[in-house]
């Protein structure tokens, strides 16, 4: 980096149980269990805002981690990726108690139709104030989501070239 860039701050979460370490809560202040009240959202969003970061990440997953077809032991044990929320729904609270911190969601394009996210993604952009960020994914832990939604399990390549059509419709719309 040269010293005449500007340095971009960003947080980094998953709205599930366990938060994003995976042991969080061997700490005894974690407070990660809590990840469904914006009593823990909203004073972390309102820090990161006062601190002057430029957004925070919300990683998402539909599926889990597996091993030879079955959810990981810590998978459910330690309230690793389950339970899990929607990090889409939470914005817009977060998004009205700050005012410069940008949110950036991950969605992927083998869940839902184009034109159903493409209209959520707008909507919350305009509630936003232009603070929102697309983090475009084809899906992680593959096999799970598949298996979740019921459908087979895309080939890689086939999956790539399906959500640059997706992302051209969306950003159409």
């Amino acid at each position: 980096m040269r010293e005449s860039e500007p340095l971009v701050m960003a947080a980094f979460s998953y709205l599930g149980a366990n938060g994003m370490v995976g042991a969080s809560w061997f700490e005894p202040d974690d407070g990660s269990a809590d990840f469904l009240s914006l009593d823990h959202w909203i004073p972390m969003a309102r820090m990161l805002d006062a601190a002057g970061f430029d957004f925070l990440f919300l990683a998402d997953s539909y599926g889990w981690p597996a091993v030879d077809g079955q959810p990981h032991p810590a998978t459910v044990s330690e309230g690793r990726a389950v339970p899990q929320a929607d990090p889409i729904t939470l914005v817009s609270a977060l998004a009205a108690a700050t005012e410069q911190l940008g949110f950036v969601v991950t969605c992927s394009t083998t869940v839902e139709r184009p034109a159903a996210l493409a209209r959520r993604l707008a909507t919350l952009d305009h509630f936003c104030g232009g603070r929102l960020g697309w983090n475009i994914v084809t899906g992680a832990n593959g096999a799970t989501a598949a298996e979740l939604m019921g459908e087979p399990l895309i080939a890689h390549d086939l999956r790539y070239d399906m959500a640059e059509d997706y992302l051209e419709l969306c950003l159409g719309l």
